[in-house]
């Protein structure tokens, strides 16, 4: 009772104000000290108090200005301080990148490509294997970037691209642009001064299955994955998509074959993210699921404008993990990437949501080199944009994608807990939350959960204190019982490492408006 007590007392004085003891990276503080002690004798004034004076290295003894560091501040005597500043970082302000057409690349912007950019998380060295309908190798952003380029269309393999017949000359040259605005999202040269800027910079392996007649066989769909995965790819996009009709019973939606590859792929480690696709709109198709995003081998991706608002054409059902840009509405509104001839220019679709995701893999592959399709899967869970506040939605999945939330979650440093959004079953009058441990190493033990429920303002209830442990980069489900919310009603969970010190291990989750 006494600890309930305790959290209590808490919650009223900081749930309102949404004050949290976030992790933080300061290492240490900049002091002054008080007025009083500002003596020619302050370093005996100083340790009359108890303190370690060479814990303190001068900034400006003048101005009484010292700095100190963190586990020295913690346990010095704060009465003779009279501020403490955090000691923060900074940083020259030149234009992140200074290719050309930044200033279109909305999509880049939205999704915080900066934060990535501005502390080199880029996926240098990661493999991406991009199965669509070619690239262009010659384009000046990508042309570093690309490493290779197969033409696997019409029954073509990797041994033929590798060794071609006597007299022949077979390329992964792009017909319709559509792999190269693909590639250029993924990977297009940064800083070069010309043009725009991919997300990742990894290395780009093509593969092109589309005909001239502008499309393309399963067969060979098939093919490309297994090239992909003998040249060892640790992620592949697929901004393509099919839907069945089966020669087997009416109910089957899906091809055998085309799971058993998506299958070897998850086995070997390698992420698959594919378009959602965009039959939203197509009252006759709308229903049909599009596959490979469909399977849950598969990271599916929905698209959303330039306001974060889902498209009127994408694709939506419970395959949809996560969203991105695609762009919608007018040409201008769509996404800005590389194209044919050595030109850029817009193009909407689930096509180009795809690959933001895919680049994103490739900048958490390179913290976490041991990332696989699960674990991917949670930090995307915990590190996205939820904008309907609502948790997991078949528009948006778990939200929009946000690569500063990923890198921070993915961050080996990283020693919070994360929730996801609270769920109200007002049938069963219970409320859940799922809390991850995003440690690769140790487990979070006794993490205090708790629950405060409030109407118009004023708090109404104060769940038992819940103890769990959650082990390294694992996930576990909080239930609370016998919760009555209403149309007034909001929700606030919050994490503690230890009940007697009070000290938060993430921000709050909450649920307005929980009924």
């Amino acid at each position: 009772m006494k600890k309930k007590f305790i959290v209590f007392l808490f919650l009223l004085a900081t749930m309102f104000s949404g004050v949290y003891a976030a992790e933080s990276s300061v290492d240490g503080y900049i002091i002054k000290i008080k007025d009083d002690y500002q003596t020619q004798n302050t370093k005996i004034s100083l340790m009359s108090k108890g303190n370690n004076f060479n814990s303190l290295q001068p900034i400006s003894k003048d101005w009484g200005m010292y700095y100190i560091s963190k586990e020295e501040y913690e346990s010095f005597d704060k009465s003779i301080i009279e501020y403490a500043d955090p000691d923060l970082d900074i940083y020259l302000l030149d234009d992140v990148v200074n290719d050309e057409y930044y200033n279109l690349q909305w999509n880049m912007q939205m999704i915080n490509a900066e934060y990535a950019w501005n502390f080199n998380y880029l996926g240098s060295g990661i493999k991406v294997g991009v199965i669509d309908s070619g690239t262009s190798p010659t384009h000046p952003d990508l042309i570093n970037s690309i490493k290779a380029a197969y033409d696997m269309s019409d029954g073509k393999t990797l041994e033929d691209n590798l060794n071609p017949p006597d007299g022949t000359t077979i390329s992964g040259q792009d017909k319709f642009g559509h792999g190269t605005k693909v590639s250029g999202i993924i990977a297009a040269q940064m800083n070069n001064e010309i043009g725009v800027a991919g997300l990742s910079q990894a290395e780009l392996y093509s593969f092109n299955i589309i005909t001239s007649s502008g499309k393309g066989k399963v067969s060979d769909f098939i093919s490309a994955m297994e090239a992909a995965l003998e040249l060892k790819c640790d992620i592949i996009n697929m901004s393509i998509g099919f839907t069945v009709d089966s020669p087997q019973e009416t109910d089957v939606d899906e091809l055998q074959s085309v799971n058993e590859a998506l299958a070897k792929l998850n086995d070997a480690g390698i992420i698959v993210v594919a378009a959602s696709g965009n039959n939203a709109s197509d009252e006759k198709d709308k229903n049909k699921p599009n596959y490979p995003a469909y399977s849950d081998k598969v990271i599916g991706v929905g698209a959303v404008d330039m306001y974060k608002k889902i498209t009127y054409y994408s694709t939506h059902n419970d395959k949809v993990d996560i969203s991105a840009p695609g762009g919608g509405g007018t040409l201008s509104k769509g996404v800005y990437s590389t194209s044919l001839n050595n030109r850029y220019g817009y193009d909407s679709g689930t096509s180009f949501a795809s690959p933001h995701v895919a680049a994103a893999a490739a900048i958490i592959k390179g913290i976490i080199p041991n990332l696989n399709h699960d674990n991917f899967e949670k930090i995307i869970k915990y590190a996205s944009d939820d904008v309907t506040k609502k948790g997991y939605s078949e528009y948006y999945g778990w939200g929009v994608l946000n690569i500063k939330k990923m890198i921070d979650l993915a961050n080996p440093k990283s020693t919070a807990v994360y929730m996801s959004t609270p769920v109200y079953d007002k049938t069963a009058n219970e409320l859940s939350i799922d809390i991850f441990n995003p440690s690769q190493i140790s487990a979070k033990e006794n993490i205090c959960v708790i629950l405060a429920v409030y109407s118009n303002n004023t708090l109404q209830y104060v769940s038992d204190i819940q103890y769990k442990t959650i082990a390294p980069f694992s996930e576990k489900t909080v239930v609370f019982g016998d919760v009555s919310v209403n149309e007034n009603s909001s929700v606030k969970v919050m994490c503690f490492t230890d009940i007697a010190n009070i000290s938060p291990v993430c921000e709050p989750a909450v649920l307005s408006n929980a009924e």
